[in-house]
């Protein structure tokens, strides 16, 4: 066999494991070829710049379905009254945070928390 013929039986091994749906490495050892010896061919053959088929991938792992999400915001806009005014106002890294006046403990509590993690 020449060096051609060769070339010619790897770059045939190398384009039936890239048209299966296997990964490269299934494929030889369902074909009884040692996964070392295919990609040493692959090395071999770009270094001789062959064109060596690009690996398949199968409908199912590149798919992706688009799905459109939608951002309503549900918070009420409401006239703020002169008790809940902000008793705390604080500006940090950007940030301006308020705790009004009527605010419940455990709302104070974590945002105390969350800053004390900032800081």
């Amino acid at each position: 066999m020449s060096k051609s013929d060769n070339d010619q039986y790897w770059l045939d091994l190398i384009a039936q494991c890239r048209k299966s749906e296997l990964t490269d490495r299934q494929w030889c050892l369902a074909n009884g070829v040692s996964p070392s010896t295919f990609y040493y061919h692959i090395k071999t053959l770009r270094n001789k710049a062959c064109d060596i088929p690009m690996v398949i991938q199968s409908e199912q792992s590149s798919h992706q379905d688009v799905v459109p999400i939608s951002f309503i915001d549900e918070t009420p806009v409401t006239k703020i009254k002169p008790t809940e005014l902000a008793a705390v106002r604080i500006s940090l890294h950007g940030m301006n945070i308020e705790i009004l006046n009527h605010a419940e403990q455990s709302v104070i509590a974590n945002t105390l928390l969350a800053l004390q993690k900032l800081c």
